[in-house]
């Protein structure tokens, strides 16, 4: 994986996403600076992430259980696997 695609902020949530797991948001928010950053600082950050992602075969999927929110670092399945 080139991470050097990646701001600093994105290097520090990839490699908390790396490992494949659930993370909660906060975790994410964790990565910036400032400290009066809101949650959708994370999105924005997500979004310029996804797009690389999605060109080498993996995504963020983001997931709501109970109102609770989790991000996971995913493989793409191709769309010729699917059949």
């Amino acid at each position: 994986m080139n991470l050097s695609v990646f701001t600093p902020v994105q290097r520090k949530m990839y490699r908390i996403l790396e490992d494949g797991m659930p993370h909660d948001p906060r975790d994410l928010l964790a990565c910036l600076s400032d400290e009066l950053a809101e949650y959708r600082t994370i999105h924005v950050h997500l979004t310029g992430m996804r797009k690389y992602l999605r060109s080498v075969g993996q995504d963020i999927s983001l997931t709501q259980v109970n109102g609770t929110k989790t991000y996971t670092l995913v493989r793409r399945i191709p769309p010729s696997s699917r059949e």
